[in-house]
């Protein structure tokens, strides 16, 4: 048996969602490239036993669509003729056969377009639209707030329109006016319906629900403004799940309503405190696919309970669960009697599993194999062990061994904390926490409160940074001190990124309980942290306040004021574009850090943003977990 190693996740191939075509399942696998320096991504035909088949090749597919019962429409960059020029916007798309041949062009448009659906011999575009143009390349306008997103880079003045586009009579109307932003949008029977919302200097957190007419062009508004996550249409009834941030603010997590458009009536069916998403994280996550679904006029959805994403169905009063599945569905797909789905499993890739209806409940039939390439590896399974907090609340938590564990030796440790805080842990394959016990380290992590699936109240973190997360994480390494006597309390260290950076921060500057820390695209001072990300103007919601009227509290709840505090070694990973957790505050912490005499690095990552650990270059990917791995190898191996 062969150690789990770094780059093994070269040989990881991760599924996408599913989609029906006819008769035909069609799937996408991504794959790293090292050769490239980038992701491989191709189309594929599923085959009756789930092995795959190939339908593309160019290895540069994105966004696809279902065309007819044998065609797919996919964006592709095929020839040197698909880029777009210097300053242009271009989106190509090309149309395939199912019934075999070469993709053939079908048709290219002079907008970056996000989503394409297709009505008669219509096309339906979602395409971004520059409120201003800026001719100039070496300064940026700042008008409005967010003017950065995360993936995005400065967006001042962009919005998504809806436009509809007659390849026949060659017309193209804009069917939203110039400063709206369409967020989500369906096509039922005539109408287009879509969500939204006009707005100016600062970006709204709520949407309009809207009904186009396509066969007289009319616009209709019907909601006002909530925060609409998702919707369905089924017999002239509207299924959305949607908030209106009454009780919870942003993170309010969203019920289901019902809007019948044959008498303009809205009305709550249920009221719900899980998110409708898989929540569960891992570095390989596979890509999601659409959760809410009508299927034979019955509402089915993923909603994340606890440390599982399973797939669940709306009986009319409550949520019922469909099928038992010991791990994390991404996506599903019904066909006849029969369910597919992707998912997540303890010890295993994504996988695609196929389930079929008999005597009223689903049973396994089949699943893929992409997991064959851990076969001969030293794969650790994550134990579960929650423990009770100092409230009596059960936090969910588990630990994984070091390979080839002896109980007379001691080990090493690592706490892992996720990100969010909306975030969560599983027991799911997670390829970094394998390198880590592969090297010799017990891994430990759990889901504190402010974590995904477990309730509204468990979850709500206003005002709450650095006081009821901080106690979990104390009473958590308690607990493992206190039973797992193998672990060296000389050797521990702390990582965490995002959310799991800020408390990486917090736990390294209020304990000395670490020998080694790696913080990772972390918060460092909310203060400063406010108005320099896409998201932190948003950061009074979470407070209460903002720096001009809570600064002592948001200040209160800052790593950088305790700073002297810390003695711990500290390895700071963050990338320049970072537009979620600015690079700024790497830079706050590391300079007090130095100042005070602290062993501390920064690795800061040109070209990569917040999504580094997941989605960044193979290579900065590697380096990224190198560094980690040599930083924790370099203070924990030894016995200080």
């Amino acid at each position: 048996m062969e150690k789990i190693n770094i780059k093994d996740l070269l040989d990881y191939q991760i599924i996408g969602d599913l989609h029906q075509c006819g008769d035909y399942m069609i799937t996408s696998i991504e794959k790293m490239n090292e050769k490239t320096n980038s992701y491989d991504r191709d189309l594929y035909y599923i085959n009756e036993d789930l092995s795959l088949s190939p339908l593309t090749s160019s290895h540069h597919v994105s966004d696809f669509i279902i065309e007819d019962d044998t065609h797919i429409l996919f964006q592709d960059t095929r020839s040197k003729e698909d880029e777009p020029r210097k300053n242009e916007k271009k989106t190509v798309y090309y149309r395939l056969s199912l019934k075999g041949g070469e993709a053939i062009k079908a048709f290219e448009f002079k907008y970056d377009v996000f989503a394409l659906k297709l009505y008669s011999n219509k096309q339906i575009l979602l395409i971004g639209d520059q409120i201003y143009e800026n001719k100039e390349k070496d300064y940026v306008y700042l008008t409005e707030v967010p003017f950065y997103i995360n993936g995005e880079g400065f967006r001042d003045g962009l919005r998504a329109a809806l436009m509809i586009c007659d390849p026949i009579l060659k017309q193209e109307i804009k069917i939203t006016p110039a400063g709206f932003d369409v967020l989500d949008f369906k096509i039922y029977d005539h109408y287009i319906l879509y969500t939204g919302i006009q707005w100016k200097d600062i970006m709204p957190h709520k949407q309009e629900l809207y009904l186009y007419d396509l066969n007289n062009n009319s616009n209709i508004r019907l909601l006002e403004p909530y925060r609409i996550e998702s919707f369905v249409i089924d017999d002239h009834k509207i299924y959305s799940m949607m908030s209106d941030m009454q009780e919870y603010g942003t993170d309010q997590y969203c019920d289901l309503y019902q809007y019948d458009l044959e008498n303009n009536e809205l009305k709550k069916l249920l009221k719900y405190e899980y998110p409708i998403y898989p929540s569960v994280m891992s570095d390989i996550s596979p890509r999601g696919g659409e959760s809410l679904q009508i299927i034979n006029h019955e509402l089915y959805l993923l909603s994340t309970i606890g440390y599982r994403t399973l797939l669940y169905h709306f009986n009319g009063s409550h949520m019922e669960l469909v099928f038992p599945f010991d791990g994390c569905i991404t996506s599903y797909l019904f066909k006849g009697k029969d369910l597919y789905i992707t998912g997540m499993q303890e010890g295993k890739l994504p996988e695609i599993y196929h389930y079929s209806l008999s005597d009223g409940h689903y049973k396994l039939c089949t699943q893929s194999s992409f997991s064959k390439v851990l076969k001969n590896k030293r794969v650790q399974k994550p134990v579960y062990i929650p423990f009770i907090n100092r409230k009596g609340m059960k936090i969910d938590a588990w630990i994984i061994f070091p390979v080839d564990f002896k109980a007379d030796t001691l080990y090493p440790s690592l706490l892992d904390i996720h990100g969010g805080p909306r975030g969560d842990y599983g027991d799911v394959f997670y390829h970094e926490m394998q390198v880590w016990a592969n090297e010799g380290y017990f891994v430990y992590y759990c889901n504190p409160q402010g974590s995904d699936g477990y309730g509204q109240d468990f979850g709500d973190m206003r005002g709450q940074y650095g006081k009821k997360d901080f106690d979990d994480f104390l009473d958590f390494i308690e607990y493992i001190k206190t039973n797992f006597k193998s672990i060296d309390t000389n050797r521990m260290g702390v990582t965490g990124g995002s959310y799991g950076g800020f408390m990486t921060n917090y736990l390294i500057t209020h304990t000395h309980l670490f020998q080694a820390a790696a913080t990772q695209r972390s918060i460092s001072d909310w203060v400063s942290d406010y108005g320099t990300s896409g998201i932190s103007y948003n950061d009074g919601l979470f407070f209460g306040a903002r720096p001009w009227q809570g600064f002592e509290e948001m200040w209160e709840a800052s790593p950088l004021k305790y700073a002297s505090n810390c003695i711990t070694p500290t390895l700071f990973i963050h990338s320049f574009e970072d537009y979620t957790c600015a690079i700024s505050q790497a830079y706050e912490l590391f300079t007090a850090f130095k100042v005070l005499g602290i062993d501390t690095k920064a690795v800061l990552f040109k070209g990569e943003n917040h999504g580094l650990s997941r989605r960044g270059k193979p290579t900065h990917r590697f380096k990224r977990l190198e560094e980690i791995t040599n930083w924790m190898n370099d203070h924990l191996k030894e016995v200080l």
